[in-house]
């Protein structure tokens, strides 16, 4: 039987459950490590639109009355504005490691809640202090870090 390290054995045990992907043979081109990783990002997508739609943990665009395709397309397009604040004053206190005074545990080995979710607790906090420099150092590392984004 293989000898398997301590870092080994914990990486395997992080895993959990294999994924088994089907995907579409128009991919072909792309590596099988590319398609993991954007699968990989669904849990972010899903909290983005709980973001939205739920009023607990977020701005709550469920409850509207509109049900017209244009008052929703307003409603979407200001919460879409609203989320980009939040996002930003959420990884700002990130930046400042302020997530871990919002935790209802003291663990640190992976988020407990959104960056959405941190903004929101955040913006009538005085724990949100934030300098025009903090926003301008966070908008420069996610312009870094996404191509699509031009400061």
């Amino acid at each position: 039987q293989k000898s398997r390290s301590n870092h080994s054995k914990k990486q395997a045990r992080a895993q959990g459950e294999p994924w088994l992907l089907a995907v579409s043979s128009s991919l072909s081109h792309v590596t099988a490590r590319s398609i993991v990783s954007i699968y990989s990002q669904r849990m972010q997508i899903e909290q983005a639109f709980r973001d939205t739609k739920n009023a607990r943990f977020g701005l709550g665009l469920s409850n509207s009355a509109s049900r017209t395709p244009e008052r929703l397309a307003v409603l979407a397009l200001i919460a879409s504005l609203a989320e980009f604040a939040l996002r930003l004053i959420g990884q700002c206190a990130i930046n400042h490691h302020l997530q871990y005074d919002l935790q209802l545990t003291n663990r640190k080995d992976r988020p407990e809640i959104s960056v959405i979710g941190v903004g929101k607790l955040l913006v009538d906090s005085p724990l949100s202090a934030f300098s025009i420099e903090d926003f301008r150092r966070t908008m420069k590392q996610w312009a870094g870090s996404h191509a699509a984004i031009q400061i």
